[in-house]
């Protein structure tokens, strides 16, 4: 395996959430450049992490931690997904859709640390 998707999810991931922390901090209306990066950076690590998964339900069979750590995932992914084009619209309630994307944001990085600890997701 290649060093490239071992840390490119990860990179990933941590680049999507400091631009995610700056367009939050730049407020309304969001910068499209940033804004355009920092969904197509989440829809990268969903991409590369799943291409992992399948790889490792391949070859190992679908195990606790796997199976938790991708429950996890798909709640965060979900919520992040639904919540964040919620936000980007307006209209909705924003202190609800911002503690949503924050709880999302948990799942998805607590699945993250599951799968790499105890699902052996890189390494």
């Amino acid at each position: 395996m290649s060093r490239l998707e071992i840390f490119g999810p990860i990179i990933c991931l941590v680049l999507t959430l400091l631009l995610g922390l700056l367009l939050t901090k730049l407020g309304k209306p969001y910068n499209t450049v940033l804004f355009t990066i920092h969904k197509l950076m989440a829809l990268a690590v969903i991409v590369l992490t799943f291409r992992r998964i399948l790889y490792l339900v391949k070859s190992n069979g679908w195990q606790a931690a796997l199976v938790l750590g991708c429950i996890l995932l798909v709640i965060g992914i979900i919520g992040l997904f639904s919540s964040g084009a919620m936000l980007s619209i307006g209209g909705f309630n924003h202190k609800l859709l911002r503690s949503v994307h924050i709880v999302a944001n948990i799942s998805l990085i607590s699945g993250f640390v599951i799968l790499i600890t105890r699902g052996q997701l890189w390494g």
